[in-house]
């Protein structure tokens, strides 16, 4: 070799007679990819190969067997060859089986879903009834909108401006309240705003329900010193909803003229619970109900009926919320809107509004893009129960540590998820009415089916953020993929102790801040809303002025001991944890036999697919003589080096291995030139160390 670390093939006679390897012949411990093997490239041949030149009669200086050499260079042997080309064919064919399934389910989750004139039609109708001003007939001075009410004045105020407005007018299109679609002659180009209709293309679902709940009123439990004055307990103390004490039975409502067409809810529990994101009560249908007609006719029936619940005082101290229930259908998007609107009177005083508007498609299965979701749904269902009997297979065989423990968690809350949503669907569609009728005066209940289908979708929405991230788990077969399940595993352990300290501190923290600034700051009103606002806290969002004003020395002092502790040293400590984590782990995958093990595997990965695109009819053989063309070309000096170990493991045992590498070399073709780094090169694709094989090239290149 010369001084570049070159070998030069020079013709001339060798003393050494070798046996001869048959072009063709499958030697034994061939990689794929070597000359006689059968991988990215096995199929071609090369003049000028090692194998091609005869050895023999090698006088035996120093004796080694093929398997102590290749455990010195660090080598892949045949077994472990076929056992990696197995474990990678078996890997690929699960990544591509699960990806198949991701795509498969983000399919029926976003067809007819990823439309964002959905939004735009909830929003229209949300604004419409939550964010229109009141007429400045009620509030002259000021802008008041739903969400500004206070008061049951306020409320009556919104019931007789924005609410009837929205739903019996034509305030929401144009402003034309005669609705004159008779006036128009047949076959104009006009299409003019309908009766019952919202923003023009919303079409109001039969009537409005208004519901309500009422408690009984107790006597008062007073301290001693306030029993003197008799006011205080004339009319009783009406006790919160949560103490389960709701007035189910219907009085003669309203003075001083009793409200006609109350209705009484027979079963409350007819309806899903709703549980108020402002007081944190939980609600069932409405005890009590009146409903509202579909369109309004030329007497104002609405409008009137609406005044006389104002007129007479529907609301009063044992009310404890008041609803309003109505639906909404878009026949262009083929979505409806189930809307709430709820005010609280909490036993605190006062009114409380929220809102909620669940938009869904409530028939889904009549055209023929459904009937293809609905094959795709059971395709993935299939799937899923495919998954569930491996999983107790695999419990069955191994036990259920390595089935049901911590690790097989995540896989195993996705295919529980799967099952729960397909629950919601069934009871979703064992809810809905069979036939709807838009005109009905009478109220449509819908607020059941909408449930069932949000909770399926929910379901959903959390398996998409499970299936796609899992996919790392099936990629994890290579290292370079291995990152984030590796960094994750290796922080669990340190995890486990800082979330048990984090939360300590956390817990203490919102009981002092919610001791503290309870009674005057809303984000710390009880010991929940304390802990929700102080891990926003640690995210960066924080009132800093409002806790001073209110508390001017203790509000700036627990503030800043709470941001040194859990910000500062907390957050920082689980930035390092991860970042070490991820050190660690990067570095375990960097090593030299993890290295040699990701080249293996990629070379494994690469010959399952070649095969595969071998088996495809002209478009394989076209594939299989472009590689071969490329590759005799390229690595000629690769190819004879695993040439020689392919002819080494025909021999088994050699004598003096390093001069009869040096002869082989010599006896190569003289336009062949073989430099120490393609040894070195090669060595490694075939599995060896990289330093072994370095060293082992040295070995080799004596004259270097």
């Amino acid at each position: 070799m010369d001084g570049e670390g070159k070998a030069m093939a020079t013709p001339g006679k060798s003393d050494l007679a070798r046996p001869v390897a048959t072009d063709g012949d499958l030697l034994p411990g061939a990689l794929p990819g070597s000359a006689s093997g059968t991988g990215a490239g096995g199929a071609r041949k090369r003049s000028g190969s090692v194998a091609s030149h005869a050895v023999s009669n090698v006088k035996p200086r120093v004796s080694l067997n093929l398997m102590d050499l290749r455990k010195k260079l660090k080598i892949q042997s045949v077994e472990d060859q076929i056992v990696m080309e197995k474990e990678a064919s078996r890997a690929v064919k699960e990544m591509c089986f699960f990806t198949t399934f991701a795509l498969l389910f983000t399919f029926t989750t976003l067809l007819n879903r990823n439309d964002h004139e959905i939004y735009f039609f909830t929003e229209a109708v949300r604004n419409q009834l939550v964010a229109v001003e009141f007429p400045d007939k009620f509030v002259p001075n000021t802008a008041k909108t739903y969400e500004d009410v206070a008061t049951v004045e306020e409320y009556y105020q919104w019931l007789r401006g924005p609410f009837y407005s929205a739903l019996w007018t034509a305030s929401t299109f144009d402003g034309d309240h005669q609705f004159r679609i008779d006036d128009i002659p047949p076959g104009e180009n006009i299409s003019p705003n309908r009766q019952g209709w919202i923003m023009g293309n919303g079409r109001l679902l039969g009537g409005v329900r208004i519901g309500w709940t009422r408690v009984k009123e107790e006597e008062c439990h007073l301290p001693g010193q306030m029993l003197a004055d008799d006011n205080l307990n004339w009319f009783g103390c009406t006790p919160s909803y949560l103490d389960g004490r709701g007035e189910y039975q219907t009085d003669a409502l309203g003075h001083p003229q009793t409200i006609p067409g109350i209705h009484i809810q027979p079963d409350i529990l007819a309806e899903p619970e709703v549980t108020s994101p402002t007081t944190s009560n939980a609600f069932y249908a409405p005890t009590q109900y009146i409903v509202l007609p579909n369109l309004e006719d030329e007497e104002g029936t609405v409008y009137k009926r609406i005044e006389d619940l104002v007129t007479n005082k529907l609301v009063d101290r044992k009310f404890r919320v008041i609803v309003v229930d109505f639906n909404v259908y878009n026949p262009n998007l083929d979505y409806f809107i189930v809307g709430r609107l709820m005010a609280e009177l909490p036993v605190a005083g006062g009114v409380y509004t929220t809102h909620k508007f669940t938009t869904l498609r409530l028939y889904r299965n009549y055209t023929p893009s459904d009937g293809l979701r609905f094959t795709v749904e059971v395709i993935v269902q299939l799937i899923v129960f495919y998954y569930t009997w491996d999983v107790v297979k695999g419990v069955r065989r191994d036990g259920w540590r390595r089935h049901l423990g911590l690790n097989a968690f995540p896989h195993n809350l996705n295919l529980t998820l799967f099952y729960i949503a397909l629950t919601f669907k069934i009871l979703a569609y064992i809810t809905r009415p069979s036939m709807l009728n838009p005109s009905t005066n009478d109220f449509i209940e819908l607020r059941t089916t909408a449930a069932y289908m949000e909770l399926a979708q929910d379901c959903n929405a959390f398996n998409a953020f499970l299936t796609w991230v899992k996919e790392t788990r099936y990629l994890s077969f290579i290292p370079k993929f291995k990152i984030l399940i590796g960094t994750l595993a290796e922080a669990a352990s340190e995890l486990w102790a800082f979330v048990i300290i984090c939360m300590f501190v956390l817990f203490g923290s919102s009981q002092a801040f919610s001791l503290a600034f309870g009674t005057a700051v809303y984000g710390y009103r009880n010991l929940t809303q304390s802990f929700f606002t102080l891990a926003r806290a640690l995210l960066g969002d924080f009132d800093f002025e409002e806790l001073r004003v209110n508390k001017p020395f203790l509000g700036p002092l627990m503030f800043f001991i709470f941001v040194m502790l859990a910000v500062f040293v907390l957050l920082n400590m689980f930035i390092a944890i991860i970042g070490d984590a991820f050190s660690d782990t990067k570095a375990s995958l960097e090593e030299p036999a993890t290295k040699a093990r990701s080249v293996r595997m990629l070379k494994a990965v690469v010959n399952v697919g070649l095969d595969a695109v071998f088996k495809v009819p002209q478009l394989g053989s076209l594939v299989h003589n472009r590689i071969n063309k490329v590759g005799q070309v390229s690595d000629p000096a690769s190819a004879n080096v695993r040439d020689l170990f392919e002819l080494l493991d025909r021999n088994m045992y050699m004598k003096g291995w390093e001069e009869y590498i040096q002869e082989v070399l010599k006896g190569v073709e003289a336009h062949h030139v073989i430099r120490t780094d393609d040894i070195v090169v090669s060595l490694v694709e075939m599995g060896s160390d990289p330093e072994a094989a370095r060293q082992f090239a040295s070995r080799i290149d004596k004259d270097g």
